[in-house]
């Protein structure tokens, strides 16, 4: 069978979020095996609970954390020229104290990640000491995330990991059991820090890191209203300025209103921002408080551009959110009609309505056009990334 590269593209396209349907186009035939290889092993999460998935990136394979044992199996005794196609990777292990691990599983990652020398993006949520997670790596990240696991300590190597990558523009530090002590993420002053494009971290850890950057995007974990207590120190301030892409991921316990009236003070800093981006579980969206509240910030934000409400990855009840976009489609469009008139600089507002592995999972209202239209979640994410 003989087919022009076009079109094996386009079929590896639409197929590359079914990973059943990738893996049997492999054995279908010889034309279709370099492809799917590549798509299959482009982007490989792992992790001991499926629920605690919110920070995996955009069109990502998901795995229990037994599959950790198969790949590296295949990379170190099959074919080890599949871990040359993987750009994205994510494994969470020791992220709680009562899951246990697979025997081995600090062996068999390690021996992963030391033939994955083209990976850019990696999220690590691990209690193993970091130095013997990543021994003998030699790729360059562009992106960087990490949680400590369960262990509330972030050690030196860490800081020395993320100051001897050159290339990395994206930093993350994250927290998946509310016990890590913040002050350790201080960064230590004989290490130096380098210059990434953007921060996503809790409060606590954007007091000790934002100002040390010249970051200029903000994904902005809201843990809770009281975070934001209290007076914004001058160094922070004139980091928040710099500020061009803000993204406030609120987490389900919290209300978006109150996070707003309490972020003030932080938000009036933040008034350069061109993009600002709303992650918050459907449970917590009432059309009739949600967009009043938006409105607020944006009126204190001059050079808005774009705004996007996302909902976080583990969100299941996309049938309620679908419908309440519809029932609501007429006080909606009278809403971003009232945004456009009100700002000269507002451009876009793009609203999620069914998961990212779905074709064409967002709303997008534009300046000038008669009616919203659906576009695929890769334009939003390359406007402003929510994991």
């Amino acid at each position: 069978m003989d087919l022009p590269p076009d079109i094996i593209a386009s079929v590896i396209h639409y197929l590359r979020n079914d990973y059943r349907a990738l893996s049997a186009l492999c054995l279908t035939s010889s034309i279709f095996l370099p492809e799917s290889r590549r798509c299959l092993y482009r982007a490989i999460a792992f992790t001991q609970d499926r629920r605690n998935i919110k920070f995996v990136p955009h069109e990502v394979f998901v795995f229990d954390l037994d599959a950790l044992v198969q790949l590296s199996s295949t990379l170190v005794h099959h074919n080890s020229s599949l871990a040359t196609y993987t750009r994205t990777f994510l494994v969470g292990i020791g992220m709680y104290r009562y899951l246990s691990t697979p025997p081995g599983a600090l062996k068999f990652l390690n021996a992963c990640l030391r033939r994955m020398d083209n990976l850019q993006d990696l999220s690590i949520i691990s209690s193993y000491p970091f130095s013997d997670v990543v021994q003998g790596c030699t790729f360059k990240l562009v992106s960087f995330c990490y949680s400590p696991g369960y262990k509330d300590t972030i050690t030196k190597d860490v800081h020395e990991f993320i100051s001897g990558q050159p290339t990395l523009k994206r930093l993350g530090f994250f927290e998946t059991t509310g016990h890590v002590d913040y002050d350790l993420f201080n960064w230590p002053e004989n290490i130096p820090v380098p210059r990434f494009e953007h921060l996503t971290a809790a409060t606590a850890v954007i007091k000790c890191v934002l100002p040390m950057t010249s970051a200029t995007s903000l994904r902005w974990i809201a843990k809770g209203n009281e975070e934001f207590r209290g007076f914004v120190e001058p160094r922070l301030q004139r980091s928040l300025e710099t500020i061009k892409s803000l993204h406030l991921d609120i987490s389900s316990s919290i209300n978006l209103r109150h996070i707003i009236y309490s972020a003030t003070s932080w938000l009036n800093q933040c008034r350069n921002v061109q993009i600002l981006h709303i992650t918050i579980p459907s449970s917590r969206i009432r059309t009739e408080v949600c967009y009043p509240n938006v409105y607020t910030v944006m009126l204190g934000l001059p050079c808005l551009r774009i705004f996007v409400l996302s909902y976080p990855v583990w969100e299941g009840r996309w049938e309620d959110i679908h419908a309440e976009f519809v029932v609501n489609l007429e006080t909606r469009n009278e809403q971003i009609t009232e945004w456009f008139d009100t700002s000269e600089t507002f451009q876009a507002a793009y609203f999620q309505v069914s998961p990212t592995t779905e074709a064409k999972s967002f709303y997008v209202y534009e300046r000038g056009a008669l009616e919203p239209i659906r576009v695929e979640a890769s334009e939003v994410w390359d406007i402003s990334p929510w994991a």
